[in-house]
């Protein structure tokens, strides 16, 4: 095959190796493309296959559908994309990073984010999915400041188990605050809310004590300060009150339906 030579050392080659049209530059030196205007790579049928816009973007096609592009911004993907290894967005400003936005019209939820892990010798409790909330220090180290994490504990086809858990970090050390469990949630620490609704066939509030000291259910008013009464209600149609108040001095009263006993 003839071989179209071009430069001082015949560094450009134009030739057809028998089953392909070749250009190389064999001289150890780039090969420049110009152009006063566009650049393109089409098949020789037309279809684009790449799309060089001077002062422009740069479109790449499959099957003469354009799927990407350069922005003055970044990059359009159209259709979806997959990555083999860890990524990392960075903006310089409180923007939001990552906006997932469905136009779905339909009762389905949506956008959806999914965790998967995806073993191929699952185990009980494997950890399949973390969120992890990291932050500086004054030492300027990096610090997992907050995470939620999913462990499965069953794995068994028909019974699997899981739980969902949140952390957070007081004096310095990561602690577990809340737990889903097979029949409701687990809370370390205090639990604070404005009113508390326990709902059920037949709800009960039961209150076990592990150690020696006394329990029991304290009630604060906004200053503070221990209320001077504690109500227990019970209604069945005709509301029953059971009361327990602290008078001024001190003393100690017990009533029914408001009836002092």
């Amino acid at each position: 095959n003839v071989k179209s030579k071009y430069g001082t050392g015949n560094d450009l080659e134009i030739y057809h190796d028998g089953t392909d049209s070749r250009i190389d530059e064999v001289g150890g030196n780039r090969l420049i493309l110009r152009s006063s205007d566009d650049i393109r790579m089409d098949k020789y049928t037309g279809e684009n296959m790449g799309v060089f816009n001077a002062d422009g973007s740069v479109d790449l096609y499959y099957d003469a559908v354009k799927k990407l592009a350069t922005t003055s911004t970044g990059v359009d993907v159209t259709g979806g994309f997959t990555a083999t290894d860890g990524s990392t967005i960075t903006v310089t400003d409180n923007s939001d990073v990552l906006t997932l936005i469905s136009t779905d019209s339909d009762l389905n939820s949506g956008p959806r984010m999914s965790l998967t892990r995806d073993s191929a010798s699952p185990a009980d409790n494997d950890y399949v999915g973390l969120i992890a909330f990291n932050g500086k220090n004054s030492a300027d180290e990096s610090i997992r400041m907050g995470l939620i994490r999913t462990q499965v504990l069953d794995v068994t086809d028909g019974s699997e188990d899981s739980t969902l858990t949140f952390y957070s970090r007081h004096g310095g050390s990561e602690t577990q605050k809340l737990a889903t469990t097979s029949t409701g949630v687990d809370v370390t620490g205090t639990l604070s809310a404005d009113v508390l609704v326990v709902e059920a066939n037949a709800p009960y509030i039961e209150i076990s004590n592990t150690g020696e000291n006394a329990g029991g259910i304290k009630m604060y008013d906004s200053g503070g300060a221990a209320t001077q009464y504690f109500n227990l209600t019970y209604d069945s149609g005709s509301t029953n009150t059971v009361g327990f108040d602290t008078g001024a001095s001190g003393e100690y009263t017990f009533s029914v339906n408001t009836a002092e006993k």
